[in-house]
């Protein structure tokens, strides 16, 4: 539906359950992005979860990533959106190792901030990250969100605390940016 030069954002679909339960049981692709206790999922979780995301969702909007070719990268989306404030948080999840570093992630970001500011109306972008995720933190800063500030000992993972950027993106610089 939403298509950037390598990637298209689209609905999920029930055809999506295997590929997307593979990366959500992956620890080392889901450790570095979720902050809550990660645990394993099943098949009927994950049906459930997509069969439960629809576009007349209760302020979260989530989109399965596919290359132009059609296979199957991740997901992302925007949730917690304050419509008052009009700022909403995004996440994404590229699970196959493969698949990162060839530019589809931040082709994503691009197309969902084209869904969060051109089609939502939205005023700010924002998201956290674990510090330590450097490759994830220089892709959303290559797509023109700004480190905003650090919060300490945010997250317990693997017997310690660690630290989460918290980073932003406002619809003015994301205008005066696109040509990125």
């Amino acid at each position: 539906m939403y298509q950037g030069k390598k990637v298209r954002l689209r609905a999920y679909s029930q055809q999506d359950v295997d590929n997307a339960l593979r990366q959500v049981n992956d620890y080392d692709s889901v450790r570095m992005s979720a902050s809550g206790i990660i645990l394993p999922a099943t098949y009927d979780d994950e049906a459930r979860w997509i069969g439960q995301q629809t576009a007349m969702g209760h302020g979260e909007y989530q989109f399965a990533i596919e290359t132009l070719e059609g296979r199957y990268v991740g997901g992302c989306g925007v949730h917690k959106i304050d419509w008052k404030n009009r700022v909403g948080q995004i996440g994404i999840l590229i699970g196959d190792a493969r698949m990162r570093g060839h530019g589809y992630g931040s082709d994503a970001i691009r197309a969902l901030c084209r869904v969060g500011f051109g089609e939502m109306n939205l005023n700010k972008l924002s998201l956290t990250v674990m510090s330590e995720n450097e490759a994830a933190i220089r892709c959303y800063g290559a797509c023109g969100f700004t480190i905003e500030g650090m919060l300490r000992q945010e997250v317990w993972r693997e017997d310690a605390y660690h630290d989460l950027a918290a980073m932003g993106l406002l619809r003015d610089e994301w205008r005066g940016g696109r040509e990125r």
